[in-house]
C-alpha cells in the first residue's frame, strides 16, 4: 500500500508512514491501492490544461497519490509556462 501523504509504498500493516510520520487512515489500513503510479496522461493533461490538472489532483489526492502528483506537477509547469509566454509576448508585441 502507499502513504496517502507522500506516496511511497509502506507495508501493508504499518499504523504510520516511516518515511513522512503521518498516521495511516484506518480505512487504509490492510487495503491496497491498486493501479497508482506516476501518469505522463494525467501530466500532459495538466501541462495543457492547467486547471483540469489541479482539478484532477483534487480529485485524486487520496485514492491514488502518484497520479495525484502527476497531475498536480504538469498544471504547475503548464501555469508556469502560460504566464512566461503571456510576459514575452506582451514584451514583444509592446515594442511595436
Amino acid at each position: 500500500m502507499y502513504c496517502t501523504y507522500c506516496g511511497k509504498q509502506i507495508s501493508e500493516d504499518a499504523k504510520f508512514c516511516p518515511y513522512c510520520g503521518q498516521k495511516v487512515p484506518d480505512v487504509y489500513q490492510g487495503e491496497t491501492i491498486n493501479n497508482d503510479g506516476p501518469s505522463y496522461m494525467f501530466q500532459l493533461i495538466g501541462f495543457l490544461f492547467p486547471i483540469i490538472g489541479f482539478v484532477l489532483y483534487a480529485f485524486y489526492y487520496k485514492k491514488s497519490p502518484l497520479k495525484a502528483r502527476s497531475a498536480g506537477i504538469g498544471g504547475l509547469m503548464g501555469l508556469i509556462v502560460n504566464i512566461v509566454l503571456l510576459v514575452l509576448g506582451n514584451m514583444v508585441f509592446g515594442l511595436y
